[in-house]
């Protein structure tokens, strides 16, 4: 095998000098001269895939979705065997709405690392964003999160959300429970169990889970409605009750957690 030569081994220090150097400006929240520095390093050692990998990282932090997703692409063509890359490009695709494509990165993420929590919780949102939502296999996935996060609130909370879309209530119910406890300052914790005893017809219940977070409750009469159209999927008649304190915030609609 050919030794390197004095000008590649020239090249191969100053390139890791703007890497490292970029890794610093990432750290120091200085993006823009992190991306400077890991071009730098690209353009000198272009077979790195770290280097593309990591310029990715900025601009996936400046909000360039586009281009982190290219730079991501690159790393993974020269390094296959990551799967930091992988999840990273999934990221992207979830947040340009190409959720296939997410899916499908997130599943080379697991193959290459199977023990990842983070990578079953972040599959089953791209599940449940598909055309049409595959619900069964984002419960799957957020069954695995659970087991293997850490962090309980998320996969639970969201595995609420999904039970409730399958119209398994009840399961729904507790599972945002325990999301409430583990994280009781969460208001859309406290927000999509009520909604899932509204879909249970317990009223009473739903409203003082919207009260805690001084959710809007609308006055009617003696008593109130609340949120009429999620009234209505229940097709539970409303029934009245007393409310010494109506609140001030609106109802905020069911969202999906996504990783941090």
């Amino acid at each position: 095998m050919a030794q390197p030569s004095l000008d590649d081994k020239r090249k191969q220090k100053e390139a890791g000098d703007y890497f490292m150097a970029g890794k610093v400006h990432f750290k120091n929240k200085e993006i823009s001269q992190a991306v400077d520095a890991f071009t730098h390093a690209i353009m000198l050692r272009p077979e790195k895939a770290e280097y593309f990998y990591n310029r990715g990282n900025c601009y996936n932090r400046m909000g360039e979705t586009q281009k982190a997703l290219l730079d991501y692409s690159m790393a993974i063509r020269i390094d296959n065997k990551t799967a930091a890359y992988y999840e990273h490009r999934g990221m992207c695709y979830k947040k340009l709405g190409n959720y296939e494509e997410s899916v499908k990165d997130y599943t080379n993420a697991i193959r290459l690392e199977s023990s990842n929590g983070a990578f079953y919780f972040n599959r089953a949102i791209a599940y449940m964003h598909l055309t049409p939502p595959d619900y069964e296999k984002a419960l799957e996935d957020y069954n695995l999160a659970v087991q293997m996060s850490q962090s309980k609130w998320k996969p639970l909370y969201n595995r609420g959300n999904c039970l409730r879309k399958m119209g398994r209530v009840a399961e729904s119910v507790t599972d945002l429970k325990q999301a409430v406890e583990l994280e009781q300052s969460k208001p859309e914790s406290h927000n999509n169990l009520g909604l899932s005893y509204l879909e249970m017809g317990k009223l009473e219940d739903a409203v003082e889970c919207f009260r805690y977070q001084h959710i809007k409750i609308i006055i009617i009469g003696l008593g109130c409605l609340i949120n009429r159209s999620l009234l209505t999927r229940t097709h539970t008649p409303a029934t009245p009750f007393s409310s010494t304190r109506p609140a001030t915030q609106t109802l905020q609609p069911c969202t999906t957690t996504t990783a941090g």
